[in-house]
């Protein structure tokens, strides 16, 4: 008898940590999802003003607003002032854009969750000198890509837009592939693995 209550008080005491941990759980992602939301907004907000106030201001004398190719048109030292000089570019970077899309968002969380996760004090997939040469490796190849970027961007305006469009086109399918390796939806209300084996101890 003893026993047996001793059991129902520990299933009790499960039950009632578990509701109360979905009850947060609940209510955590709740309030991030408002706060995406919120973010997602403002950004839309933020940037609509931009674009509007770069329509009212502007006055039609700058070379940097501006399409397709020009006369004045020079990126990196070379000259794109034909049609097909404009078409082989773009596809140059759509290259370029979907690569560096695909290793960032498969690199960087590797070496976030490896190398400046706090929490994380063990590594076991590298050496401490192969991800030192990794991490350093990859940040330097990628400062360089972004001072070669920035000076493409500032060429002209639809170069910009569309380096930034071939990018998060190229995210919707990295990120989705991120996703499918997650599960999604609450947690399951059942004892986990150790508390089944102290119920078996118990009994």
């Amino acid at each position: 008898m003893y026993l047996n209550q001793k059991l129902s008080v520990f299933l009790m005491s499960k039950l009632n940590r578990n509701i109360t941990l979905v009850r947060a759980s609940t209510t955590l992602t709740m309030e991030a999802k408002q706060k995406l939301q919120i973010s997602l907004v403002a950004q839309c907000l933020l940037t609509t003003m931009v674009g509007s106030a770069i329509l009212v201001l502007y006055d039609g004398t700058s070379d940097y607003i501006k399409f397709g190719p020009s006369e004045k048109l020079e990126i990196l030292g070379f000259k794109i002032d034909t049609p097909k000089k404009y078409l082989e570019f773009q596809l140059f970077m759509l290259v370029v854009e979907v690569t560096n899309c695909l290793v960032n968002e498969i690199a960087t969380p590797i070496l976030n969750f490896s190398t400046y996760n706090p929490e994380k004090k063990h590594i076991t997939d590298f050496t401490k000198n192969e991800l030192h040469f990794y991490t350093n490796a990859f940040w330097l190849i990628s400062g360089v890509r972004s001072v070669l970027s920035v000076l493409i961007s500032i060429s002209q305006i639809d170069i910009a837009i569309l380096r930034v469009l071939y990018s998060e086109v190229t995210s919707i399918f990295t990120v989705r592939f991120l996703l499918n390796e997650k599960t999604f939806g609450k947690k399951d209300d059942a004892a986990s693995d150790g508390d089944t084996e102290k119920l078996l101890e118990m009994v």
